[in-house]
């Protein structure tokens, strides 16, 4: 659910409604940046053992390097960016799906918030708003994809960080198809229609997705996919 919520393109819609980006295939790329970025995120933290910040700000920065790279690149085309976009999102997909997808937090993941992390929290959020209004004109259409809420989100994550970045991969798609729809309808009509257009294509996206989850613990019960071996027994099940 929390992977879910935070594919909600809310924050690309304001981004479109406020500065009418033309969508091109910058932005098609940068849902994939997103998606690595979370997955920086939790190797960083749960592969090095690293603390929350410094896992948070080296993703930040992966996203601005890899941002920065693809505005040096000559413009690519839509359509054949959007096939390759959606290959490597079956692949992903497929990968998560055989090695499963969890739907609740392992038990004892319990995150404690104090007051000063909270501070922390905003803080980086404030920056990090404030900063990318400065580089949006050097990061191009990935400035519209940028993480903003994402650097809040990740230190909610905890021993999650890869549940949640497996399933917000699967979730993706319906990301670039919110782009794809608002890319098909602009400039034939208002904003906020193509916006209006591209929410729907998104809600259709990720009912499709649900309809693919639900097949998930059948799978499962089949012996169709590999699952991690349980340390400890669980009573949740």
């Amino acid at each position: 659910m929390k992977s879910f919520i935070y594919s909600l393109p809310i924050p690309m819609s304001l981004v479109l409604a406020t500065t009418h980006p033309v969508v091109n295939s910058d932005q098609l790329i940068g849902v994939g940046v997103l998606v690595v970025f979370f997955f920086v995120f939790s190797a960083l933290k749960l592969r090095l053992g690293w603390r929350t910040l410094p896992s948070v700000v080296v993703a930040v920065a992966f996203y601005l390097v890899a941002a920065a790279f693809v505005r040096l690149l000559p413009p690519a085309h839509f359509v054949a960016t959007l096939v390759v976009v959606v290959l490597l999102w079956m692949l992903v997909a497929t990968h998560a799906l055989v090695r499963g997808l969890p739907a609740r937090r392992p038990e004892g993941d319990h995150i404690s918030r104090t007051g000063r992390e909270q501070v922390v929290r905003f803080g980086i959020l404030t920056v990090a708003t404030v900063v990318m209004a400065f580089l949006a004109r050097y990061l191009g259409g990935l400035a519209v994809t940028f993480p903003y809420s994402g650097t809040l989100v990740s230190f909610d994550l905890g021993r999650g960080a890869l549940d949640f970045a497996r399933n917000f991969a699967l979730n993706s798609i319906s990301l670039v198809v919110f782009f794809a729809a608002y890319a098909a309808v602009q400039g034939q009509m208002d904003t906020l229609l193509s916006l209006a257009v591209a929410w729907v294509a998104f809600f259709i996206a990720s009912g499709a997705v649900l309809l693919v989850r639900r097949y998930v613990p059948v799978a499962a019960e089949a012996g169709l996919r590999w699952e991690r071996p349980r340390e400890t027994p669980s009573t949740t099940d």
